[in-house]
């Protein structure tokens, strides 16, 4: 595999992995707005149980969404800088 190719799947990598960032955050935020529309109809022992499970997996969404949009994110558009200004240079 070239450096050329290993640019490209890197870019790909990191597009791919975006927008996948993207529909977790916009799904996220889409069932938080549902959530909350039925708080007002819904106020029983099954919410509950269903908030008590519901928000570990938001919360660990949300880190995980805001874990790559920073230093990973970054690592990986500086890694594709970087094979880009080896290849511009060789």
């Amino acid at each position: 595999m070239s450096i050329d190719d290993v640019q490209e799947e890197i870019r790909a990598f990191t597009t791919t992995l975006e927008q996948l960032n993207e529909n977790v955050e916009k799904s996220t935020s889409e069932l938080d707005a549902i959530k909350d529309s039925l708080s007002s109809l819904w106020d029983d022992s099954m919410r509950q149980e269903f908030e008590s499970q519901f928000e570990p997996l938001e919360t660990k969404l949300k880190e995980y969404i805001q874990s790559t949009r920073g230093d990973y994110m970054e690592l990986l558009q500086s890694k594709e800088h970087s094979f880009g200004g080896y290849l511009n240079e060789g």
